[in-house]
């Protein structure tokens, strides 16, 4: 095949991923509707555990692995939604779920069964019938605008290995059996958090278990030690020191919609 039919092609995909009617988001879910704490938990081999979130640290996504029989007990009826308030003390028992840095700042809890092996809460905020049905609606189909032209587009890689290594070596057990479960989760975290960072225009993809690519849109100049001091600053948050070990890599810039989206991986 040519060239030019292989562009043909790849703009085909491109329209059609473009003419493709987008589901919600996480990253729109959350802002939106300006959620503090939002997290995901499923059940896996005999206990429930965190699978995704925005706004815990790392040491609250350990803290996360609970019994079934404590959720049957504490939201026996699927689909319905239970409140728990820091001014009646029915909060209490849920704050064995996060760290001593968070769980000061927690006030509610709103806690909605979503099936057997799945529920969601959000902190600091009642979840609604309208809300729910937002997060149901939510699509893994990764949003992406184009580049603008008269902003710098530079690729990067962000890889947090180290970090989330250098966390669970301090935090896990050797031998744990769920480590890979909290190593996802944390993964999870992290990414939620750069697409957060890294929002419209700039844009954020999962590269790999442990890293991302992103194409960072700025009219400023690119200053990579500015850039992962900033990184750093914003995952101490959750993982502590151990955020100083994130890599950053500069790639070069994006000079078309195409290269960007072969380098999202949007095709």
């Amino acid at each position: 095949m040519d060239l030019n039919s292989q562009n043909s092609g790849l703009l085909r995909k491109i329209e059609s991923l473009q003419n493709f009617k987008q589901g919600n988001s996480y990253f729109n879910f959350i802002k939106n509707n300006e959620i503090e704490i939002f997290a995901e938990f499923s059940f896996y081999s005999d206990f429930f555990f965190c699978k995704n979130s925005y706004g815990l640290d790392a040491k609250s996504i350990l803290l996360s692995d609970s019994t079934k029989a404590f959720w049957d007990g504490l939201t026996p009826v699927l689909g319905r939604i239970y409140n728990f308030s820091k001014e009646d003390a029915s909060l209490t028992q849920l704050l064995q779920f996060f760290s001593f840095n968070i769980k000061d700042k927690i006030n509610h809890v709103s806690i909605c069964r979503l099936t057997e092996d799945s529920l969601i809460f959000i902190c600091n905020k009642s979840l609604t019938s309208s809300l729910l049905q937002e997060y149901k609606s939510i699509s893994v189909i990764q949003n992406y605008t184009k580049l603008i032209p008269e902003n710098k587009n530079y690729m990067l890689s962000v890889d947090f290995s180290e970090s989330i290594e250098d966390f669970c070596a301090k935090n896990i057990k050797d031998d744990s059996d769920v480590r890979d479960i909290f190593e996802n989760a944390l993964t999870q975290e992290v990414l939620n958090r750069m697409n957060f960072y890294f929002s419209s225009p700039s844009a954020v993809s999962k590269s790999s278990k442990t890293a991302v690519n992103v194409i960072f849109s700025t009219k400023s100049v690119f200053v990579p030690e500015l850039l992962h001091s900033h990184l750093v600053n914003l995952l101490k948050d959750v993982f502590y020191d151990s955020a100083e070990l994130i890599g950053l890599n500069f790639l070069g810039q994006a000079q078309s919609d195409i290269a960007a989206r072969e380098f999202l991986k949007v095709i």
